[in-house]
């Protein structure tokens, strides 16, 4: 009897086992299939596929992570952030996942808690990616208003070639017209335009605010003529409604 026991245990072994790994293989194939399509833009065929897959795999790292970047992309913030929790309470040595988190709580001006998410980060002697470090403290300082700390980290993640991008120069931009520093301003804004015109946005729209921030720095300056150009510019290249009639209340104020 305790031969066959034994036995049965043998068996049950086994077949769970082979159980979990053709549910390990298909969870990697639905996640194959979710990155093939997100690489199409096509997030919500893709957004089935990782459900499926997760469910059939719920410890891969990966394949949450990607869930949790989908969520985030079709702004689905609160199912973004759930999943990004989910895999730190797995690990909390997850540092990148933590700066995704951080990076919510910012777009959704949640600034203290972004905060807290990028100070842990900096811990983490292993973590890399200085520049996001940078990147994601000066903004948080911006939307704070603590535009010379902004400022400051602004300059740093600048100085890394992979932080001279678009979206940096725009707010550092910002940044310096915040401070009425506006030749500076100014003159990182042309920065801008010509960085921007070299990105091409993955996935999306390009958003064209280097030409509306000019318009509003020219405003500053009281030169109109220019302003003008800028709110021109911008509104025959942006589609977003909202931007559109941000744009056009704005060139109606000045003319």
């Amino acid at each position: 009897m305790k031969h066959l026991y034994s036995s049965f245990f043998i068996i049950f072994c086994l077949s769970a086992c082979l159980n979990l790994k053709k549910n390990i293989q298909k969870s990697d194939d639905h996640h194959k299939m979710a990155i093939g399509l997100l690489q199409q833009c096509d997030h919500r065929r893709a957004l089935s596929h990782l459900l499926k897959a997760i469910k059939l795999n719920s410890r891969d790292f990966i394949i949450r992570n990607t869930l949790a970047a989908t969520y985030y992309s079709i702004k689905e913030y609160q199912k973004a952030i759930s999943e990004y929790n989910k895999m730190l309470k797995m690990n909390p040595d997850l540092t990148e996942a933590r700066m995704s988190l951080a990076r919510i709580y910012i777009d959704l001006n949640q600034l203290d808690k972004a905060f807290r998410q990028i100070q842990k980060s900096e811990e983490d002697i292993t973590y890399t990616d200085r520049v996001k470090l940078m990147t994601y403290k000066a903004l948080v300082n911006y939307k704070k208003k603590n535009y010379q700390l902004a400022k400051k980290y602004f300059n740093q993640s600048l100085s890394f070639a992979s932080g001279k991008t678009c979206f940096n120069y725009i707010y550092y931009g910002k940044t310096e017209m915040a401070l009425d520093n506006l030749e500076e301003s100014e003159k990182i804004l042309k920065e801008a335009v010509l960085k921007c015109k070299k990105e091409k946005p993955l996935c999306k729209q390009a958003q064209y605010d280097e030409y509306l921030v000019l318009s509003q720095l020219y405003i500053k300056k009281e030169d109109k003529k220019r302003a003008k150009y800028y709110l021109r510019l911008f509104l025959d290249k942006i589609k977003d409604k909202k931007k559109r009639d941000q744009a056009e209340t704005l060139l109606k104020s000045i003319s």
